[in-house]
């Protein structure tokens, strides 16, 4: 019979582990895997048996995308019985989740895998939690979208396999905009007032997240050929303010000025949206891949999906986010830890039914039959994996939360100032090169 290696436990996490359920493996497996530290075990000699390797993997995934990387992980058990996996959640935040990884590093006590969110991912590797996987993952490279292996990539080093990605999409009411002889906006300009041929009053048709200023414009910056940070041999260079970024930070003051953004941020955000849907007073919005399958209320079935607006009308579809499952510096068994990824990822339908856009290009998700009927028949499944594919992937970088503590709250105002924006972006370009 195998045997299953035993790995100790770091000691006092800082923020605690929560273990879903344990998946596919024996109770010996069980007892083994708490907060697993990351050693391959081979043959001890002549006559010995076979040790089982266990492989664990640390995550933030939402409830619905859970339950399902808990069946992944259970096929895998299955298929791979001397390779066994277990999968736990993180409760915490990003941030404690980087502490506790980078706890575990200086143990030398880390777990085979970690989600890690794109935004984040410069600062992990930067501070030497990440292992460069660029040769050892080359193999699996061809099967995930450029956008997402941009953001996996951090100055020409592969940090692991991409799962998730969030294109931008424009979502309206197609019968509203119909019924105003509109066409869906190619560009910001047609967003703002003097572009969009007059709505009817107290319309909207955009929102405006103040949390994510940072976030928005980025992405819009990137899908106009534009990016905030590049890198050469470690050395980073910051236009936040730079000219391509005035020309987007120009566009999105357009649409705050002229007050036709509701606003929706925080904890509220997806309740406003909603409500402001239900009311009719909300006609269209640019959202991620990831809010589409909770957007809607009960009776919007004539809002659609199309392609996101971008500052200059070029239409170039560009990511905003998205994660990848890394390998932690110091683990030992790499080739399984970046194969396990690779078959999590490869899981496309199922990360499309549980509301996530998935990074890989192995196959076409199908729509479900009740986010079909939520949008009136649209295969929203393939429409998202359609963008994704050609979708522009944002350059962050290790200074990335202190562009986005400088950004924080743009567009808060209903009456902002002339030139917030530019008086932002200088800040958080002051902020970039601070560090």
């Amino acid at each position: 019979m195998p045997q299953t290696q035993s790995h100790a436990q770091p000691d006092g996490p800082r923020t605690a582990l929560s273990r879903r359920r344990v998946l596919g493996a024996t109770a010996a497996l069980a007892s083994a895997t708490a907060l697993a530290a990351c050693n391959r075990p081979g043959s001890s000699g002549a006559g010995s048996t076979e040790t089982i390797a266990m492989l664990t993997l640390w995550h933030r995934l939402p409830d619905a995308a859970t339950a399902a990387l808990e069946a992944m992980v259970e096929e895998w058990n299955k298929a791979n019985p001397d390779v066994q996996m277990t999968a736990l959640h993180f409760d915490g935040t990003a941030d404690e989740l980087e502490k506790q990884v980078a706890d575990a590093v200086a143990k030398g006590k880390v777990p085979d895998l970690v989600q890690v969110e794109a935004e984040d991912l410069p600062a992990w590797y930067g501070a030497g939690d990440l292992s460069d996987v660029t040769k050892a993952a080359a193999s699996y490279t061809g099967s995930y979208t450029k956008g997402s292996l941009a953001q996996t990539t951090v100055d020409g080093v592969l940090c692991g396999i991409p799962l998730t990605v969030d294109p931008l999409v424009y979502a309206y009411d197609a019968a509203a905009f119909t019924e105003q002889g509109w066409s869906a906006p190619a560009s910001w300009a047609e967003l703002s007032s003097e572009g969009w041929a007059g709505g009817p009053a107290g319309k909207y048709v955009v929102t405006w997240d103040p949390e994510r200023s940072a976030h928005r414009m980025a992405a819009l910056t990137t899908a106009d050929g534009g990016a905030w940070f590049t890198a050469d041999g470690g050395t980073w260079t910051a236009a936040v303010d730079g000219e391509a970024s005035q020309t987007v930070g120009a566009a999105v003051q357009k649409v705050l000025t002229d007050q036709i953004d509701v606003l929706a941020t925080g904890d509220s955000a997806a309740q406003v949206v909603q409500a402001s849907i239900t009311s009719g007073t909300l006609l269209g919005a640019v959202v991620r891949g990831s809010e589409v399958a909770s957007l809607l209320p009960d009776g919007a079935e004539a809002w659609t999906l199309t392609a996101a607006p971008t500052v200059s009308g070029s239409g170039t579809a560009v990511l905003e986010g998205g994660s990848s499952l890394c390998v932690p510096k110091g683990c030992e068994q790499t080739a399984d830890a970046l194969r396990a990824a690779h078959f999590l990822a490869g899981h496309v339908q199922e990360l499309s039914d549980a509301g996530l856009v998935a990074a890989s290009t192995t196959t076409t998700p199908t729509t479900g039959d009740a986010l079909a009927k939520a949008w009136g028949g649209q295969d929203v499944a393939g429409f998202l994996a359609t963008t994704t594919k050609d979708a522009a992937g944002v350059t962050y970088a290790p200074a990335w939360d202190a562009v986005v503590d400088a950004l924080s709250g743009v567009g808060s105002n209903p009456t902002p100032a002339a030139d917030e924006v530019a008086t932002a972006l200088a800040a958080a370009q002051q902020a970039a090169q601070r560090g």
